[in-house]
């Protein structure tokens, strides 16, 4: 049975594993987070690793694993992990996929910044409440400067580190929404109304993250959406085509 491993703690990853059921595979699935690895647990023929490798652990889990080849279905503003995952593939003579996922730039009605630090910079410059959708990994940035902290309402997954960043950045209990998207737009207008916010943080996710129907809501309630561009993208291949 040919032997694949999978970085999938996204919808697409999962969705790369299911189409891959049935039809001769071995699949080790690895996440670097128990939510990530929810996504792709209970499915046949598929191993589960949960948990951060850093590029050394990866040469070590390949070598173990023999593996024919690993797709990177990681997150597109993974960028580290990446990294990691190409090295550790060069270092074993494994061949390397890149899952890439669709851009929604040409979605582009808001502010563009560079990175999160750009971001933080705009914002300082700004007034009125701050909808970050951008989860925990970066808020500490966000919430250096003290003011810009009094304004930001977070919505972060579900989970106990995620609440733990919350209070450590000293965010308010009352503007933390610890739920597990994406969201309609619908609800997204909702959120952002009750918030009060005036700005929307988001990063250009793609239809798997929910990006067009935020995007949209915050026109609906006349937000300001202001995007993280992504990272310099490893060149990849799109799901249909690396599918077949």
């Amino acid at each position: 049975m040919r032997k694949i491993c999978i970085f999938a703690g996204t919808t697409e990853g999962r969705k790369l594993i299911e189409l891959l059921q049935g039809r001769g595979v071995q699949i080790a699935a690895c996440a670097a987070t128990e939510y990530g690895g929810d996504l792709v647990k209970g499915l046949e023929e598929v191993s589960v690793h949960i948990g951060r490798m850093n590029a050394e652990e990866m040469v070590d889990f390949f070598a173990a694993g023999q593996f024919e080849l690993v797709v990177d279905a990681t997150h597109p503003y993974s960028e580290l992990a990446t990294e990691n995952i190409r090295s550790a593939c060069e270092q074993t003579n494994t061949e390397y996929f890149r899952l890439q996922r669709e851009s929604g730039a040409e979605n582009a009605d808001g502010v563009w910044v560079s990175d999160v630090s750009a971001c933080v910079e705009y914002l300082k410059n700004t007034k009125g409440n701050v909808f970050l959708t951008t989860g925990s990994k970066n808020l500490p940035l966000f919430c250096e400067d003290e003011a810009l902290r009094e304004r930001i309402y977070a919505r972060v997954l579900p989970m106990q580190s995620s609440l733990g960043i919350c209070a450590e950045c000293g965010i308010a209990r009352e503007r933390i929404i610890a739920m597990q998207g994406p969201f309609d737009e619908e609800l997204n207008a909702a959120m952002f109304r009750t918030a009060n916010a005036k700005y929307i943080v988001t990063k250009d996710t793609g239809s798997a993250g929910g990006y067009a129907d935020k995007i949209r809501a915050a026109q609906k309630i006349g937000a300001q959406a202001v995007i993280i561009g992504r990272p310099q993208q490893v060149e990849g291949r799109e799901f249909e085509e690396l599918a077949e």
